[in-house]
């Protein structure tokens, strides 16, 4: 009993960790074995069940935010982009909204925290016109306290199964916004398009960053950010779908779903070899 213990131990390195398996009390034998490997699998099956649980809240609440502003907007003139990055990668926002203004929306669920969420303020801030946080109950008080007056906040409600959105204050316009942050979003060929359209002559060997430089000195705010939209828009369904599993600033990490998935499938080879039919 030991030795195949111990054997498990070594193949399992990646559950052993969070394991410590003792040696039983009663005498070693078949009926020991297969308890043991009934107790290994149900620890296993918490852990997938656990880390798998966040993954369906957190497509829930993108699945019933996304329903929420499809319903409020004009789905002609509305298109929503998903892990858009911002500022050359540095941030992701979670849910873009993109119609007549640019709109982000940031998530936090239960299971995340709101330790990273001033940077990702500052980056929202110089990308979108209007941003909004959308909160587990738990951050509700929180995020009222900290949240800039011009961020909209809507709290989510219900079981994962079940998810409602309550709007606490909508989104005010962002003052702030930063042009060249915005034209970041953009490819350089769109970069080069918009010039192209302009009549504005560059080099063709020009950087994304001198390209963004001179769109900046030839078009107004209002047209610039038009601009920006139609670009956005006319990618169509590029990164439209659901986000299967966030990996934001959860306590969990992501990786653990796979690692314990192939772990439980281990073990029930095991019982296959041990109990055979």
């Amino acid at each position: 009993m030991a030795s195949e213990v111990g054997g498990m131990r070594r193949q399992l390195p990646e559950i052993g960790a969070g394991i410590i398996l003792s040696e039983p009390a009663i005498s070693p034998g078949p009926i020991c074995t297969w308890i043991e490997h009934c107790l290994i699998l149900c620890v296993v099956d918490n852990i997938v069940r656990f880390v798998g649980s966040r993954d369906m809240r957190d497509r829930q609440i993108r699945a019933a935010l996304r329903q929420h502003l499809l319903s409020e907007h004009d789905q002609q003139d509305t298109i929503i982009v998903e892990e858009l990055g911002l500022l050359n990668g540095v941030v992701r926002a979670d849910v873009v909204l993109i119609n007549g203004a640019l709109n982000g929306y940031e998530i936090k669920s239960d299971r995340d925290t709101l330790k990273r969420l001033e940077r990702q303020q500052k980056a929202y801030a110089q990308c979108f016109e209007t941003m909004t946080l959308v909160v587990g109950p738990k951050h509700t008080a929180a995020a009222k306290a900290i949240l800039p007056r011009c961020w909209g906040l809507i709290e989510v409600c219900g079981e994962a199964a079940n998810v409602t959105l309550n709007v606490i204050r909508k989104a005010a316009a962002n003052k702030k916004i930063d042009l060249v942050a915005v034209l970041r979003l953009l490819w350089v060929e769109e970069l080069r398009g918009l010039l192209e359209a302009k009549g504005v002559s560059f080099a063709r060997a020009s950087t994304r960053a001198s390209l963004i430089a001179t769109v900046v000195s030839q078009f107004g705010t209002d047209e610039l950010l038009q601009r920006v939209r139609e670009k956005l828009k006319a990618r169509g369904q590029w990164r439209s779908g659901l986000t299967p599993f966030r990996r934001g600033d959860s306590r969990q990490l992501s990786a653990k779903s796979p690692r314990s998935h192939k772990n439980r499938t281990w073990l029930l080879s095991q019982r296959s070899v041990d109990h055979p039919h």
